[in-house]
Formats: structure tokens, sequence, C-alpha cells
């Protein structure tokens, strides 16, 4: 049997472990009980309920699924070909992102990317393109947030490689989300490589891949993720004016920041809203700092202050530690000028 699923509920196109309506399943007629808990399992992760109840009871089943996953993985039926094998595999890895990103697990982040990697060792782009690019984009999904919890230089090569793997095969014209959700995180990887390394090449192709991203997801479409995507442009673009010692940049980068604050609110999203008035602050700082103007410096303490009261509310300790330190950095600066 090749089994797809499509929720009645579009789902999140930034989601962990993402179905497409061209995502596989290939199971052997006479299956048994093994594979109809797999069957479950994976039936569950590729559910986008609308209602918020419903949500809750679909994470609820899922939390104890890994477990089952893990088990049917080293344990697959014999006579499988390859790309039935790859099939469940792939469908097994998004549940485990899944799961991770409700459990908030790093081992399952680790246990979903080698699932992906495992799957991509069969898979091939010449064979099955489309799953194959599917696979490195929810890889690349999985070794960001790996990487980010170690500030790991090597997965987050990795993440680029994925990334750039999924954009040989889609293209703007035929995959039009996923090919800018690619660009999204090809955006966000190079950034994060370009803070290890210093390398400006890789904050162009950064701005570049984040520019590509918005012209598929605008503020009307998307705006959730155009703000995302406006706030992580920002904050490349603010690194890349201070490597470049040029304030026009830094000046794009604080106009990304208020654009995004207009979609981004407090009331919606209280800590995505301070996390973009610290970047809002920290452009204003800089841009303070080159043109020598006191009116950026107090802009940028307006903007830390509004960050502050957000993390200090939320019990956010560490982020608010930071904006301490750089309220004070602008403080300093407004009373040498």
């Amino acid at each position: 049997m090749t089994l797809r699923f499509l929720s009645a509920q579009p789902m999140a196109i930034d989601r962990f472990g993402y179905f497409d309506v061209r995502s596989e399943l290939h199971l052997p007629v006479d299956f048994d009980t093994p594979l109809a808990e797999l069957l479950v399992s994976v039936s569950l992760a590729a559910a986008s309920p609308a209602v918020n109840s419903k949500a809750q009871i679909v994470k609820t089943l899922l939390m104890g699924t890994a477990d089952t996953v893990l088990k049917q993985l080293d344990d697959m039926p014999e006579g499988l070909t390859s790309w039935e094998r790859a099939s469940i595999q792939c469908c097994a890895a998004n549940v485990l992102a899944i799961n991770a990103v409700h459990q908030n697990h790093v081992s399952l982040f680790f246990k979903a990317a080698e699932t992906y990697q495992a799957t991509l060792t069969t898979l091939t782009s010449a064979d099955h393109p489309f799953q194959w690019a599917l696979a490195n984009l929810n890889l690349a999904a999985c070794l960001l947030t790996m990487a980010e919890r170690d500030n790991d230089q090597d997965i987050f090569n990795e993440s680029v490689q994925a990334c750039e793997n999924a954009l040989s095969i889609m293209n703007q014209q035929n995959d039009a989300w996923l090919w800018a959700m690619a660009q999204s995180r090809l955006g966000l990887s190079l950034y994060k490589v370009d803070l290890n390394t210093g390398d400006t090449d890789f904050l162009k192709r950064s701005l570049g891949a984040f520019q590509a991203a918005l012209k598929v997801f605008t503020r009307n479409s998307h705006p959730r993720l155009w703000a995302d995507i406006m706030n992580n442009f920002a904050q490349a673009a603010l690194v890349f004016g201070e490597q470049m010692h040029n304030d026009e940049v830094v000046k794009k980068a604080i106009h990304a920041c208020n654009e995004s604050l207009e979609v981004r609110t407090k009331d919606d999203n209280p800590l995505q809203w301070a996390a973009t008035q610290n970047n809002l602050g920290s452009a204003l700082f800089m841009l303070g700092k080159m043109n020598k103007e006191v009116g950026s410096l107090e802009g940028a303490l307006e903007a830390f202050s509004q960050a502050l009261e957000v993390y200090t509310a939320h019990g956010a300790e560490r982020l608010a530690a930071i904006t301490v330190k750089n309220q004070e950095h602008v403080k300093r600066l407004i009373d040498k000028r």
C-alpha cells in the first residue's frame, strides 16, 4: 500500500517533521501490529488540528509514540524494498522530530536527524527527487536546533549543506513555499556560520537567502513567517553593516526590525516582540556609534527598556541580564556624548 497524508487544516510550512501531500508511506498489505502502531503514530504526526483542544489531544497521544517508533526502526520486517524501508524511516523521522519539539528533548532531535540521514543513504535525488529534497529540508530544521544549543560549527555546516541539497531540487515555480522555507533556513544557517568565522561571504549569502524567502512569504500571505524572516534579516544586516562599517546597511536592519514589530505584537507574541526590540536596540546603538547622534542612542535605550520589561515579566533571567548589559553600554556612550 502507498499511503499519503493530507490534513484538512493546512500544516504550518515551518513545522518540524513537515508532511507534504507527496510524502509517502509504503506498507505491505498484510502488515502486522508493530507496523500498525507505526501507522497510528505517523497519522497523528501528520494531523494539523485547527482547534486548540484537539491539538492538545494529538500532542498528548504523540508523546507516547517515540519509543514505539524507535523500536520499529530497529526491527523492520524482512523483505521490504529499499524504497519501502526509506519511506518508513522518513515518516518515522517526522514523528521523532515533532515529539522532540513537544518534549523539548535534545536526544530526540538527534534521533530524528540520524533517521533522516539514514533515509538519505537509501533515497537518491535521481530516483526520488522530491522525497529526497523534503527529507533534507526536514533534516535542516533538526540540525539548526541541535547546533544552536551548543553553537556547534560542524552541525551548522551540515545544516547549510542540507538546505542546499533541498534547493538543488526545489524551485520557486513548482515548490514555492518549500523553496522559500529552505531559503529561510539556509539564511539562518549561514548567519550562524558567520558568527563563528567572521567570513562576510557567508553573511552576503545569508542576506540573499532571506531576501529570496521574502519574495514568497509576504506580509499579506504569511504574516508570521514574514515577521520571523524580517527579524532574522535584521540580525544578519546588523552584523554585516558593522563588519563593513556601512551605516546604510545598519539602517536597513533598523527598518526591518520596525517592520517586523508591526506584526510581532507585544500582546500576541511577547517574547518574540522583545527579541525584535532587542535587535532594534542593537541596531540603533550601532548607528549611534557610527553617526555620533544621541537620538539614535536614546532610541536604543528605549528599545532595550521595552525588551527588558517583557523578559523580566516572563522570568527570562538570562535574556534580561544580557539586555541590562546592553543598556549600560548605551548609557555610557550617551554620557560621553
